[in-house]
């Protein structure tokens, strides 16, 4: 079976009930970060181990069916790529609870890092934790100096949707690599394809070759006319097609088959997870230029809605996607074994 996809511009997306309520349930979501800062930290006062705090999460989470116009989800999408620092499903949950979130840290963080406090009355903010159901987190507004010698912010703090626009070498190699050697996807660069075409994914068999190793269950070709940061984001695209499930699995696949549905589902869910991952990457002029694409179609649209998304598939494989080029990444193949 064959697949092949363009990579149109990346796009915005909407919800609906049933891929809300369905694909968004709480119960086993990848637990996140535990403070903004990125850095681990001990277990504090801020923890709660009542399960109702979990099923209030799970309610909060179903209020997202009010992102059904294109536009709203757009801005969504653009809040989720602007907290790399967090997982986009912990990111998703600070939206949820309020968009207007700016840089957010524990209690103990503002106190150790920042020598700040939460203001008295200041709402906590409920993202989930690892080892842990839930932890609350502070937004800088809500914040003080404990006392006149508090230093000046950092600028990641003050800054925090700051973006470079440069893809590093490390992530770049390291994604590359654990294509090959953890999911058995070849990459290859091809000169041959259409200059707006971002690049294709395909399920063996196909030919193989020292590009495409025999062990090698999936290919991506990737349009090698392309600068560096637009091949990562073809690459991701075509990632998100294959992690979404949208070509089938095989005997130690992680991701659930969903290949029967349809190509502008299947085309919106795959953007999505290029969109966000190039945005968390720091890729903001990479995004920026594709965001609208969608869009446009879905405001053209007798109804002015994108197709339903499985929104919690796309945060997943987005920040799967993410963590293939990071130092100490895991294939979730291992677990399959």
């Amino acid at each position: 079976m064959n697949h092949t996809s363009r990579h149109v511009p990346i796009c915005t997306m909407s919800l609906s009930a049933r891929s809300t309520v369905g694909d968004t349930d709480i119960g086993g979501a990848p637990s996140s970060e535990t403070g903004s800062s990125g850095e681990e930290s001990s277990p504090t006062e801020e923890e709660s181990q009542d399960p109702g705090e979990v099923a209030a999460l799970s309610q909060l989470f179903r209020r997202s069916a009010r992102y059904r116009r294109a536009e709203e989800y757009k801005q969504f999408l653009d809040f989720v790529g602007r907290f790399p620092q967090y997982s986009p499903y912990n990111a998703a949950l600070l939206h949820v609870q309020n968009p207007g979130v700016s840089f957010t840290a524990t209690r103990r963080q503002w106190r150790e890092r920042f020598d700040r406090v939460p203001e008295p009355g200041a709402r906590p903010y409920v993202i989930l934790q690892p080892f842990g159901p839930v932890l609350f987190v502070y937004d800088l507004p809500d914040t003080e100096p404990r006392s006149a010698e508090a230093q000046e912010l950092p600028e990641k703090v003050t800054v925090p949707f700051a973006v470079e626009g440069e893809l590093s070498d490390e992530t770049w190699t390291r994604t590359l690599q654990n294509c090959r050697k953890q999911e058995k996807v070849a990459v290859r660069r091809s000169a041959n394809l259409h200059r707006r075409h971002g690049g294709q994914v395909e399920r063996s068999p196909f030919q193989t070759g020292p590009q495409n190793p025999s062990d090698c269950l999936y290919r991506v070709v990737i349009n090698k006319n392309l600068e560096r940061e637009e091949q990562y984001g073809a690459l991701a695209h075509e990632l998100g097609h294959l992690f979404c499930g949208h070509l089938g699995t095989d005997e130690e696949a992680w991701w659930d088959e969903c290949s029967g549905i349809g190509k502008p589902q299947k085309e919106i869910e795959a953007e999505s997870v290029a969109y966000l991952a190039c945005r968390r990457t720091g890729l903001h002029s990479i995004s920026e230029r594709y965001l609208h694409w969608h869009a446009e179609r879905a405001a053209g649209s007798s109804s002015g809605l994108l197709p339903p998304v499985r929104l919690r598939t796309v945060l997943d494989t987005a920040g799967y996607v993410e963590s293939m080029g990071e130092d100490g990444f895991q294939s979730k193949r291992d677990a399959q074994e």
